[in-house]
């Protein structure tokens, strides 16, 4: 039903609900985040996909975040070119109409997902990012919400400093500016 449909649908718990339209700037900020996350991801195995690309998870949800990023090759659904299973990092820009859900029972199913490492609620409508990660220890830990949090979004795909200067890894600028191998 859905790969022929116009309106997309998130299936839950048996039950299947139209999506709503997004907001022109709830789509301004989905699109400067995908962009800047692709830019940044650039030379890692990660990658950045926008909302057409759905996501299962081990509760049953079948949704479409505003942003995803996928450490290494996408693990698809049997059968479903559409819909994966293995994000690292999940973007939700939240709404009036989206506000609750995000941060309640769709957060509850995203922690379920056992490659996820990061999520980041962003508000549509003021400056603010809440960044949720997984410790080492497995728990969730919250961070930001304000301004404040808007410094430290995601560090998925994050490169050592001579890789993002466009150096392999292990490899540094020398006193002379020539490429150094480092041990």
């Amino acid at each position: 039903m859905e790969a022929g449909s116009p309106i997309r649908h998130e299936y839950a718990n048996g039950d299947i609900f139209a999506m709503a339209g997004a907001s022109v700037a709830g789509n301004h900020v989905a699109a400067n985040i995908l962009t800047h996350l692709r830019t940044a991801l650039r030379g890692t195995p990660c990658a950045a996909f926008g909302s057409e690309l759905r996501l299962a998870t081990p509760s049953g949800l079948y949704t479409y975040p505003d942003v995803m990023v996928i450490s290494g090759p996408p693990t698809l659904v049997s059968g479903r070119p559409d819909t994966v299973t293995n994000p690292a990092l999940l973007v939700e820009v939240l709404s009036e109409a989206t506000r609750d859900y995000d941060r309640g029972e769709k957060l509850v199913a995203y922690q379920a997902i056992p490659t996820l490492r990061e999520l980041l609620l962003v508000e549509q409508d003021a400056v603010a990012v809440e960044r949720i990660h997984r410790t080492a220890a497995g728990t969730w830990l919250r961070e930001g919400g304000g301004a404040a949090g808007c410094g430290r979004a995601s560090r998925i795909g994050r490169r050592p400093a001579a890789a993002r200067r466009g150096l392999p890894r292990g490899v540094r600028r020398g006193p002379d500016k020539g490429p150094k191998l480092t041990r």
